[in-house]
């Protein structure tokens, strides 16, 4: 048996525990060892997406000529003949896709190789996300952020496990945003790790004929622009590199939303230097200003928005802050729960949700609300009374605000069901932030550590499923953790401990030692001391002898204060 044959069945065993552990589970598949961890990631978005395989064949969509990609593919054109030159010898493709994972260009050597591309759809038009095709070259680097080396057996698409391809993300000088991928395709038996040096460097030299692009004509033009422009008003420059704007407009801008703005820009009719646009739901007016590499910069001017609401800011501090979710949702059909990640915003909406109800929500992740009927369904729950909690809406983007409107459309103020949403909010989409300003109140959560109640609530909670107890001190030390995994650091500690104590009062003296004591909870010299203590022993690598002389005290001294600090019960010192 080859090693290629060994690692297709090793590759297709840990697809099917995927598969079997179930879309959305939260505990991981077993891990199968060799499989590379950008690799294992992008199985189990696949699975996912495809539920649970690949179509073979991938969607065809034809090149329009001009638009939003004429940047990429012209400063992907000479890298590409440079490099289809240094390699004509060889049997490899290069492949450039755009931003939504469409090849746009590739260039072949030897006809063999070439046919066998034209056989796996690798071929101009045709659509290589990791949406359409799973695991592969060009779809999941872009996904990833970071050059992956994608061999055989490890696409999720059987048609192409007779390829390796080596791919890289290409990102906008300016704005960082992933705007295409850079790959290189060989067959199997021929590949070499090389190739995802090349493509990273391929990679690179694109971004660099992007940013030489750049037209000083052009930046004069946005200077002077922005001179002339007011600074009390939302003012956007929108280029191929990137945007400028005025500060009061900077609440406005993200990744999706320069997007949406720039293909509108792109697409619109210009039989004049301007015209009118709307842009998260404001009036405003659009300038075309040509550039001398025949593309063009926009400045957007926005009207301000008189009637806009101002988000309801409320603390979970203090008050309950289910009492405050009765409060804020008494009058509305539907309620935001913000904060920062792993602050328990679906754990607090589920426990409110369940207590009013009687029942379990249904609960789905925002970007099902993409996938054909979701929202029509969603909102004939809601109708029937059946409650809905919606997490993660920062992962959706300005283009799926009337589908988070409709949902909410659906609510019934006067009526018992109740929608719930759950956003991180420094990661919202700003034309969904103005969504969530005008349709719902929004109550916002601080970290998790800043809520010893909720900790106690959430680890009560898991104890009481296997019939165990936390005493008193075992909760305090829980309210003191940092817990920088947040809530399911606390859920898989109280959970194991839980399991091992069935029954039975789970005391400190089982906690993790940094539960102990922590130095959040000790102030000036002492929290100095504390800090300065876990450095040496860290440096040392746990050396009581060496941290002791690089703190300049004496061992008989640490050893006193290791104990005062609760760190002395850690297996690591030597």
């Amino acid at each position: 048996m080859s090693s290629h044959d060994y690692s297709a069945r090793q590759l297709r065993a840990a697809r099917q525990q995927l598969i079997e552990a179930g879309v959305g589970e939260r505990a991981p598949a077993p891990r199968t060892l060799g499989v590379p961890d950008a690799i294992e990631r992008s199985w189990r978005r696949s699975v996912v997406q495809h539920s649970p395989y690949a179509s073979v064949t991938p969607e065809f969509r034809p090149l329009s000529g001009a638009g939003s990609t004429d940047s990429l593919s012209f400063a992907a054109t000479d890298v590409l003949a440079h490099w289809a030159d240094s390699l004509a010898d060889m049997r490899v493709g290069l492949f450039v896709s755009d931003r939504t994972g469409r090849i746009i260009a590739r260039r072949t050597g030897e006809r063999d190789h070439e046919r066998r591309l034209d056989r796996a759809f690798a071929a101009e038009g045709f659509d290589f996300s990791e949406t359409s095709l799973g695991t592969n070259g060009l779809g999941t680097p872009m996904e990833e952020r970071c050059a992956v080396f994608v061999r055989g057996a490890e696409h999720f698409n059987d048609a192409l496990h007779t390829l390796a391809c080596a791919g890289a993300p290409v990102r906008e000088p300016a704005s960082g945003r992933v705007i295409g991928s850079v790959a290189l395709a060989a067959p199997v038996d021929s590949s070499d790790p090389t190739m995802l040096a090349i493509a990273r460097q391929a990679a690179r030299q694109v971004e660099e004929r992007m940013a030489e692009a750049a037209a000083p004509d052009e930046l004069r033009s946005l200077i002077a622009r922005f001179i002339d422009g007011s600074a009390h008003r939302p003012v956007f420059a929108l280029s191929r590199a990137g945007v400028l704007s005025t500060t009061v407009a900077v609440p406005w801008l993200s990744a999706g939303s320069h997007v949406l703005l720039w293909d509108d820009l792109q697409s619109g009719e210009w039989a004049h230097a301007t015209r009118t646009v709307s842009f998260a739901g404001l009036p405003g007016t659009a300038r075309r200003v040509p550039t001398r590499d025949g593309g063009a910069v926009y400045i957007v001017e926005l009207e301000p928005d008189a009637g806009a609401e101002s988000s309801v800011d409320v603390q979970a501090t203090g008050k309950d802050p289910l009492e405050r979710l009765d409060e804020l949702s008494a009058e509305a059909g539907g309620v935001w729960i913000s904060g920062p990640a792993g602050s328990g915003k679906a754990h607090l909406a589920s426990s409110w949700l369940q207590r009013r109800d009687g029942r379990v929500p249904v609960v789905v992740e925002a970007m099902q609300l993409r996938f054909a009927g979701t929202s029509e369904r969603l909102a004939a729950e809601l109708r029937a009374g059946r409650s809905i909690l919606v997490r993660h809406v920062e992962a959706l983007e300005g283009s799926d605000v009337g589908r988070l409107r409709a949902l909410m459309g659906a609510t019934d103020a006067t009526g018992r069901a109740r929608l719930a949403a759950t956003f991180v909010h420094s990661e919202l989409d700003p034309v969904l932030c103005r969504v969530v300003h005008r349709t719902a109140p929004e109550l916002r959560l601080p970290a998790l550590r800043d809520q010893p109640k909720r900790i106690v609530e959430i680890a009560q909670e898991i104890a009481g499923r296997h019939r165990a107890t936390l005493g008193s001190a075992t909760l305090q030390a829980l309210t003191r953790g940092e817990w920088l995994g947040d809530v399911a650091e606390l859920v898989d500690l109280v959970e194991c401990l839980s399991r091992v104590m069935q029954g039975r009062t789970i005391g400190p003296e089982l906690l993790p030692v940094e539960l102990r004591t922590r130095a959040r909870n000790l102030y000036g010299i002492a929290a100095s001391e504390y800090r300065a203590i876990e450095d040496a022993l860290r440096e040392s690598g746990g050396n009581r002898s060496r941290a002791a002389e690089a703190l300049g005290i004496g061992r008989t001294t640490l050893y006193r204060k290791l104990r005062a600090y609760g760190l002395d019960g850690s297996p690591a010192l030597t």
